[in-house]
């Protein structure tokens, strides 16, 4: 067992499933090939794992901020792949169980091919419609910006043109850091 204090991630995400706490996060494990990897737990201090959750033998680049849905059945890894520190995009895996082993669901990325994104997630409105939300990095468009896109049912590609929901700025004074979120209308 891991102690939740010896447990060194960013990008934090829990998934709460029949009785177990689901750990996913941004994470360089020393000694570990690169990778998503996950932990479980029955009460959020000491946990199981680390897990590999997708592992390829044939990448090496950085993978970020993993999160887990259960969607029809299914468990979806969301994360975002940047190879080379050059191209960042969204995959989304698939798995029968919510700590693995994950397998890539559809093999080009989820979000728009032509825009640097990442830290996409799933949102299921109550008509039961899909939704994939995602930002368009800051280092392609200046402002960090927010989208989301309508899915298809089987969440294998964007059905409609993403919609800008907002970016933000960060502006520097002296001692002073304001982030400010604009809106489209």
């Amino acid at each position: 067992m891991i102690n939740i204090n010896d447990i060194n991630i960013r990008d934090p995400f829990i998934l709460k499933e029949e009785g177990y706490y689901y750990l996913y996060g941004t994470n360089k494990i020393q000694g570990v090939k690169r990778g998503f990897y996950g932990y479980k737990s029955k009460d959020l201090i000491n946990f199981e794992g680390p897990y590999p959750l997708y592992v390829p033998n044939d990448y090496d680049g950085v993978f970020w901020a993993p999160e887990v849905y259960k969607y029809q059945e299914k468990y979806y890894l969301i994360g975002t792949l940047d190879k080379d520190n050059k191209v960042r995009k969204s995959y989304i895996f698939i798995s029968d169980n919510p700590i693995g082993e994950f397998v890539p669901y559809i093999q080009e990325p989820i979000t728009p091919l032509d825009w640097h994104c990442l830290d996409a997630n799933l949102f299921v409105d109550e008509d039961g419609t899909p939704y994939l939300t995602f930002c368009r990095e800051w280092i392609e468009v200046k402002n960090g910006r927010m989208y989301i896109a309508k899915l298809s049912k089987d969440l294998k590609k964007i059905i409609e043109e993403p919609k800008l929901l907002f970016e933000a700025k960060i502006i520097l004074y002296p001692s002073l850091i304001i982030l400010l979120l604009l809106t489209k209308e």
